[in-house]
């Protein structure tokens, strides 16, 4: 009967122990989550091509981020390898601002874009608005060329990292060798003022 009475304590003892600690561990302060991976201040320009948004390309996320002023429709087109696929341009629009997003069945990408909304940040917050100083200090390959006009090429390891530049007082467009994408960024009063993006689509 002693030995029935000690184990009876025992699980109640236990029990209360356990419910103590849930109580402790709901009411402790939540835990730091790891840190999200930062922007190194800096990037090249091969950086910036392969990702000039720096966030996921949809149709459905761009429309939750650029928010409801945007116009969106729907453009269906002929898959340029199987003509009996239809793929989907997804146009946004906003005053002057134009963003056209290229859906097939396996991939989403921006294939055109006028921006002049300075609330469409690229990569490495590079917006409307910010200075032309701003701008040339966002690339490691792009600064030392800042006092320079005409065309001038940046060399990088291979062909996909080389691009060619044509820098005028007001405009700075950047071409890669492989003519798969070009960036044009126009400056009014050394402020940002409109980016153009062209893709080519295969």
């Amino acid at each position: 009967m002693k030995i029935y009475i000690l184990l009876i304590f025992l699980v109640f003892f236990y029990a209360q122990n356990t419910f103590s600690g849930t109580k402790q561990l709901k009411n402790s302060p939540p835990t730091a989550s790891y840190p999200l991976k930062r922007e190194p201040v800096k990037i090249s320009l091969a950086d910036f091509d392969a990702d000039p948004f720096g966030y996921e390309i949809s149709a459905n996320y761009l429309s939750a981020k650029f928010g409801k002023k945007f116009k969106v429709s729907k453009e269906i087109v002929f898959n340029t390898h199987n003509k009996k696929v239809r793929d989907t341009i997804f146009h946004f629009s906003y005053l002057t601002t134009k963003v056209k997003v290229y859906k097939s069945q396996d991939n989403e990408m921006i294939f055109s874009a006028q921006i002049t909304d300075n609330t469409i940040e690229l990569r490495n917050k590079i917006s409307v608005g910010m200075s032309k100083d701003e701008f040339w200090q966002k690339f490691t390959d792009l600064e030392k060329y800042k006092y320079q006009q005409g065309i001038v090429q940046v060399t990088g390891n291979d062909e996909m990292s080389s691009y060619v530049l044509h820098i005028q007082p007001n405009r700075i467009k950047v071409s890669n060798l492989m003519e798969t994408a070009d960036y044009s960024f126009a400056f009014i009063d050394n402020k940002l003022s409109q980016v153009n993006i062209n893709i080519y689509i295969d």
